[in-house]
């Protein structure tokens, strides 16, 4: 791949600086092929320098350009200047160099899995892998081969175990967490009494925990809790070859490098931040600490000074710059309606996608039944295995889905999943979807007299209108799964660049304005400039449209609700046909609306989206302003 420096700068969110002497705007057409370290860059290749103090070694270097902090000034080539430079550089390099796709296998043959384990969607299980009785794995995660998963396991979403790790019995490890190769988790603690004069092991009845986005390094050892658990806050990093001993409970968000031991029952708090590292020894009693950490006790437990630290103080970094808050906390997210519906029988008017499915099974988490109408054409043909009543019906067969639903006792329903106006526009669709009396009747100003137009909402109104009126009342499908919608954040990936934001920015207003006249919900844009609109294709074709019209790739897809948005139906929602097809078109951001649209298997587009290189981001429609105030630093 080859970019002009000034696509790169805005790519990276820096500011680009020509040479000092050389011609204004000399650097933006300047060519890079590559990204390297400065022994080893080639004048097509961009390097990096990331302190001012080490400007002096540029000059050995035969990199023809340069990523340097702010204030570097005019050097002997061209430079962009970006706030957090290390980021700045590794973006490149993956730009430049793009990771190996992971190796798919889902659950090889070669793996011996226990008959009683549960295993998601998504799951790989490579070959020599062992997985025992009783198990649970989640979505997207992966285990490498020779790895050694002990009966009662739990493995939490897109947490990757690496080669010959082992998790003993009854391990618990949270979601997004790495567990590196030869790590032993949960492996019988060093604890002794003396029986007869003999050393008799003590009882090891307990278990590991490990929060959400933890890491253990390789080699590393945590053995397991006495009667209860040794625990791993959520976001803690633990460096190779440590080792954590029973019934310790370090915090959240710690840091522990390389060789240091930990005795049982320390307590680490749970915040802030702690970083600790192995002491040095300076002699008897005296040990050297990093200034990131203080040690208020600790212990001399060998001549190879091995120590313990207990209640560990530690200095606090500065925050992470972040979006405002503004963009992302709204009253209406701070919780989901967790009712439950006692055995009530909730009508599906199920489409394309996963999205009914979801929704099936949220209402029978709740206690509720499932009365499911598959439209002709449409529906997953696994919808099935989660209704308790279930039917197939034509788009304008409206009497016999109010018929089917009054039969099965169902006074509420919902209509979840896509219909593709598309098919209905085939020919011989209406042939498939004949309509019945009540759905003559109610297409007859659409299609027949041409009284009314077609858009989406008034051909999905005239749906809902028609069922409201044959006693079934129609509900959105967040009344009973709320937890599918988005919350404000960055749901995945890297924070945006200030270019990416005012993408968005400006690609929210076309989308708002796109939505207020029913005819999409998705543009996509680069550098202020729409590239596709989506119509009567739907979302996923808009995109894929968008990657063919712009090779480069580097767009920002932003869907959003309609100012107008009837939450009974035709809901923004984002699945993993949606990634895919951004993945596919070379996108690097979507950004969606918080509160207004439906996520699908979450936790699988999160780790998708990471694995894919893609920023998924939620903002509210009414933070308004903010949303159009520059607030991320360049590329920070």
């Amino acid at each position: 791949m080859t970019l002009t420096l000034k696509i790169l700068a805005d790519q990276l969110g820096g500011t680009l600086f020509d040479a000092a002497g050389a011609a204004t705007g000399d650097a933006q057409r300047q060519q890079i092929i590559g990204a390297a370290t400065l022994e080893t860059a080639g004048p097509q290749d961009i390097t990096l320098v990331d302190s001012t103090d080490k400007i002096h070694l540029l000059a050995k270097s035969l990199a023809g350009a340069a990523i340097v902090p702010p204030g570097s000034g005019p050097l002997d080539r061209p430079t962009i200047e970006v706030a957090d430079v290390h980021r700045a550089f590794a973006l490149a390099i993956v730009g430049f160099r793009p990771p190996r796709p992971a190796e798919r296998v889902g659950v090889s043959p070669l793996a011996v899995v226990h008959h009683t384990a549960r295993i998601a969607a998504d799951v790989d299980i490579h070959p020599l892998a062992t997985i025992g009785a009783d198990v649970e794995i989640g979505v997207g995660a992966i285990i490498h081969s020779g790895a050694r998963i002990m009966a009662g396991c739990r493995i939490g979403a897109g947490t990757i175990i690496f080669p010959n790790a082992v998790l003993y019995e009854d391990t618990r490890v949270g979601k997004r967490c790495l567990i590196h190769a030869g790590a032993t988790v949960g492996a019988y603690g060093f604890g002794y009494k003396i029986v007869d004069g003999a050393y008799a092991i003590s009882a090891q009845l307990g278990w590991v925990e490990i929060g959400n986005d933890g890491e253990i390094g390789a080699n590393t050892t945590i053995d397991r809790g006495t009667y209860g658990p040794t625990v791993i806050g959520n976001g803690t990093k633990i460096d190779n070859l440590v080792m954590i001993a029973h019934n310790c409970r370090l915090g959240e968000h710690n840091m522990i490098c390389s060789q240091v031991g930990v005795a049982g029952s320390t307590t680490c708090r749970l915040a802030p931040p702690c970083w600790a590292s192995q002491p040095s020894n300076c002699g008897s009693g005296n040990y050297n600490w990093p200034q990131s950490a203080s040690c208020r006790k600790c212990a001399k437990l060998s001549s190879n000074s091995l120590h313990a630290w207990r209640h560990w103080t530690a200095f606090t970094p500065p925050p992470a710059p972040k979006l405002p808050d503004a963009l992302f906390l709204h009253d209406s997210m701070t919780h989901h309606n967790t009712h439950t519906l006692k055995g009530e029988t909730i009508g599906i008017l199920a489409g394309w996608g996963r999205f009914p499915l979801a929704v099936a099974e949220a209402i029978r988490r709740r206690g509720g039944r499932t009365a499911v109408l598959s439209i002709r054409d449409h529906a997953d043909a696994a919808i099935e295995l989660l209704a308790d009543e279930y039917g197939t019906v034509g788009v304008a067969e409206i009497g016999k889905a109010i018929d089917f639903f009054s039969r099965h006792g169902v006074r509420r329903a919902t209509m979840a999943g896509k219909i593709h106006k598309t098919k209905l526009f085939a020919r011989g669709a209406w042939v498939r979807h004949l309509p019945d009396w009540r759905g003559l009747q109610t297409f007859w100003p659409h299609f027949i007299s041409r009284r009314r137009d077609n858009r989406d909402d008034s051909l999905l109104k005239a749906i809902t209108n028609a069922m409201e009126a044959g006693g079934v009342h129609i509900c959105p499908a967040t009344d009973f799964a709320p937890e599918l919608l988005a919350d404000g954040g960055v749901i995945a990936g890297r924070p945006l660049s200030s270019s990416e934001q005012s993408d968005i920015a400006f690609g929210w207003r076309l989308a708002k304005a796109l939505g207020q006249h029913d005819i999409g919900q998705t543009v996509v844009v680069k550098n202020r400039a729409p590239l596709a609109l989506e119509a009567i294709e739907g979302t996923d074709e808009c995109i894929r449209r968008a990657g063919r019209l712009c090779g480069s790739g580097g767009m920002v897809i932003v869907k959003v609700a309609k100012p107008q948005q009837d939450l009974r139906f035709d809901m923004p929602t984002i699945g993993i046909g949606t990634l895919e097809s951004l993945r596919a078109a070379g996108g690097r951001v979507l950004a969606i609306e918080a509160g207004r649209t439906i996520l699908v298997d979450a936790d699988r587009l999160s780790i998708f989206a990471e694995r894919s290189g893609v920023t998924i981001v939620s903002f509210f429609d009414d933070a308004g302003e903010a949303l159009m105030r520059p607030a991320v630093q360049d590329a920070a």
